[in-house]
């Protein structure tokens, strides 16, 4: 945009600049503060209960609305809205343009919080679902490269989404008290530019949006009247175009209801998506010096290799610690024979041998604890890590709380750093 195109703001010195500004500034601070004092009554609002065994549908096959917690005590659910047999073109561009911008999420699991995106496998013109809406939205989940978590809502939408209209966006938040879940909030349309930084700064420019709606002096620019689509498309898929990736939606996958394994002619045979499950836990391959945070310091650094085993069918973690009053350990990962969910098996140099529930996801790890195994249930435990970017470092947290329930509480920090 140059001069010559388009009309531009009076031109005067830093002063008068500077005194207009400071004129606006004060609205900006009333604004800022009505936010907060908003805030403070969101955080008042009563909360409704929730069936936490609702359906969802995920890389695994079906989970429960209580699992996409994946342990932490809040949920943030995006529900995206889906064109069924549809081409990437044509999905929604709104969805695609707040989802693209939630890429780091480290920071809302330090608050506990865990973010997910629930595709709905319909919008508000198609009510009528494909057979397996999972598999046709997470390969625009890859075409688009988010690293999220995403499952299929389409089996209890009239539930998770009652009194609310079914097929178009919806960001939700939930509550979990143990194994209850509680909605505390929810909101659509311009609400969900909660999940947005693009327009935020752009708000702050002279321009603004460049939309038409807005309220700009004559001669502004105004011409992006498809808002997030440009030539179309959803405008952030462009660069996924241009770097050469399928945009194709209707290759073929294996189907969830086909997953686990199978034997043929006395063979054991891993279906596809088992296969990817063991393929993600290859993240983990390799030696880690791992040191253990507390509150009197940190203790001197472990040793954790991870390997595999037996034509890969099994993870093993051999972690040696230099510190004579805690315990060597070895965990054997394995993957569930029907549904491909992880399982650690813990046993260390005191004879203690436990069970782990395991997640990985979202670049987040996650082993819980919460009923008795080999080992009585003296109190439950879980411990949440996250992967960086470069996936050579995971930090992350145990925790503990009461066999027969209550609050978490910070046990340790824990920290891996890949060696070498």
């Amino acid at each position: 945009m140059t001069s010559e195109s388009a009309n531009l703001p009076a031109a005067v010195d830093r002063a008068a600049f500077q005194a207009e500004l400071d004129a606006l500034r004060v609205r900006e601070k009333a604004h800022t503060r009505e936010g907060d004092a908003i805030a403070a009554t969101r955080r008042r609002l009563p909360m409704t209960e929730v069936d936490a065994s609702l359906e969802l549908t995920g890389p695994d096959g079906p989970v429960t609305l209580l699992d996409a917690f994946e342990g932490r005590r809040q949920l943030i659910a995006y529900y995206f809205m889906w064109w069924p047999g549809h081409p990437a073109a044509d999905q929604c561009e709104g969805c695609t343009w707040v989802t693209t911008q939630v890429s780091e999420l480290s920071y809302l699991h330090s608050r506990d919080i865990t973010f997910a995106v629930f595709c709905q496998g319909r919008n508000v013109t198609y009510d009528t679902p494909p057979p397996h809406p999972y598999d046709e939205s997470v390969r625009y989940r890859d075409f688009m490269g988010w690293d999220v978590p995403w499952y299929s809502a389409h089996a209890s939408l009239d539930t998770l989404l009652a009194g609310r209209e079914i097929g178009l966006f919806h960001l939700v938040c939930y509550l979990r008290d143990g194994d209850r879940v509680f909605e505390t909030y929810w909101t659509t349309r311009r609400g969900a530019e909660a999940m947005d930084n693009n327009y935020a700064l752009m708000d702050l420019t002279v321009y603004g949006r460049q939309e038409p709606w807005e309220d700009s002096p004559p001669g502004w620019p105004q011409g992006h009247g498809d808002y997030t689509r440009m030539n179309g498309r959803p405008i952030a898929q462009w660069p996924r175009i241009e770097a050469g990736r399928s945009d194709d939606l209707t290759r073929s996958q294996t189907l969830y209801t086909q997953r686990g394994r199978k034997r043929e002619s006395g063979v054991i045979v891993v279906t596809q998506s088992r296969a990817d499950a063991l393929a993600r836990l290859d993240v983990f391959a390799g030696e880690w010096a791992v040191v253990a945070r507390f509150s009197g310091g940190d203790a001197p650094a472990a040793r954790s290799t991870f390997e595999w085993a037996l034509d890969r069918q099994f993870l093993i973690q051999r972690i040696q610690v230099p510190v004579p009053e805690a315990p060597d350990a070895l965990t054997i990962v394995s993957t569930d024979p029907e549904t491909g969910a992880y399982t650690q098996h813990y046993y260390d140099s005191r004879g203690v041998v436990r069970l782990y529930a395991m997640t990985l996801a979202g670049g987040v790890w996650t082993l819980t604890r919460e009923s008795p195994d080999f080992t009585p249930l003296d109190f439950r435990q879980r411990f949440t890590g996250t992967f960086s970017a470069d996936q050579n470092t995971i930090s992350g947290a145990w925790e503990t709380s009461p066999a027969d329930g209550g609050e978490w509480k910070h046990d340790f920090g824990l920290t891996y750093r890949r060696a070498g």
